[in-house]
């Protein structure tokens, strides 16, 4: 029993009973930007581009894209009927007048690592048109490896199962511990073109492997709704910001202790780092207000949790595995309650 438990906590994750990360899961790669015949790129004083990055295809049909973004600015004593003008490939970019631009165009997918080329035509401050020939380097096409982690569209799906080892104590009753197999979904969209995206999950606990004291049959189940923006974004590197609601409610055979109907606010930063090969590293910190109905009791009542992840793809597939801790401590009338979990387990997006 023993050999088989510890070979379930090594392939098997689930988030914590109470904890709920959140990652954007979004991925970019530096681009190099240099000309046709592979040197580095001069730009004229008056255009350049400063920031790029890769823009995952969200269908298995569209291309990756990159996203190149700069400042413009013609010197000063240039004619008033000279308005700046620039063209990608043909297609003219829109220059909004504060001194910035931004276009997007499609990269190659024929071959790893393969460079694409971009024609620029500008107009410079003597009114006449000026061609500059770009080739971009140094990524790796999402059709590849058949998807990326947005792939299928702004839309995510995800479900995960593991273990949760629970210890819990609560007045007047004996303590209890307990391992749990835990089953989950969720659902994620993220704005297109926005830094901001939602999500639902849902949550319960299917089987008790292991008890104390035995046969008390402890289940959790539980929901949240969250909604998130980035804070700070760059070509590997995202810090966000989340909060929302959610709800969760014991059921236990003996009825000899648990709570029922917990809800209120939470709030968690998330922090996710982008790394080669479609991997990534994500995490986050918790903080939850717990009341019972709509009535919020008080401040010390409240749930704390971290989490980290690691995400690859496994047979195809975006997976991730997770470790995850939770305490969530809270009084009711003359009962004290604390609620300890500590989660590991596997989940897959599609």
């Amino acid at each position: 029993m023993r050999i088989l438990t510890l070979i379930l906590l090594l392939l098997a994750w689930s988030p914590s009973v109470h904890a709920d990360p959140s990652g954007d899961g979004a991925q970019s790669q530096r681009l190099t930007i240099l000309t046709p015949e592979g040197r580095n790129m001069k730009w004229p004083d008056y255009f350049k581009v400063q920031e790029w990055e890769i823009i995952r295809a969200r269908s298995t049909t569209a291309k990756d894209t990159a996203r190149l973004k700069g400042t413009y600015q013609f010197p000063e004593g240039t004619p008033a009927e000279i308005q700046p003008k620039l063209w990608a490939n043909k297609k003219q970019v829109k220059l909004p007048g504060d001194g910035k631009f931004e276009f997007e165009v499609p990269l190659a997918t024929e071959a790893a690592g393969q460079p694409t080329p971009v024609s620029l035509t500008l107009l410079d401050p003597t009114g006449k048109g000026r061609a500059v020939n770009l080739a971009l380097h140094g990524w790796t096409p999402a059709t590849t490896i058949k998807a990326d982690l947005r792939a299928q569209g702004p839309w995510n799906f995800q479900l995960g199962t593991g273990l949760t080892l629970v210890s819990y104590t609560e007045t007047a009753v004996p303590n209890y511990s307990g391992m749990l197999l835990t089953v989950k979904g969720s659902v994620g969209y993220a704005f297109p073109k926005s830094d901001w995206d939602l999500g639902v999950t849902g949550y319960g606990t299917v089987l008790p492997l292991s008890e104390t004291p035995a046969g008390t049959g402890v289940k959790f189940v539980g929901a949240n709704v969250r909604v998130g923006k980035a804070l700070y974004r760059n070509q590997s590197l995202r810090i966000g910001l989340h909060g929302g609601a959610y709800w969760t409610t014991m059921f236990v055979s003996s009825q000899t202790l648990g709570f029922q109907n917990l809800m209120g606010p939470q709030i968690f930063p998330t922090v996710s780092m982008a790394l080669p090969e479609q991997r990534a590293v994500r995490g986050y910190i918790k903080f939850a207000a717990i009341g019972q109905g709509l009535s919020l009791q008080s401040v010390s009542n409240q749930e704390l949790a971290l989490g980290a992840a690691y995400d690859w793809r496994l047979w195809g597939q975006r997976s991730s595995v997770s470790l995850d801790l939770s305490k969530l401590h809270f009084t009711v009338g003359v009962s004290e309650i604390t609620s300890v979990t500590s989660s590991l387990g596997l989940s897959v997006s599609f």
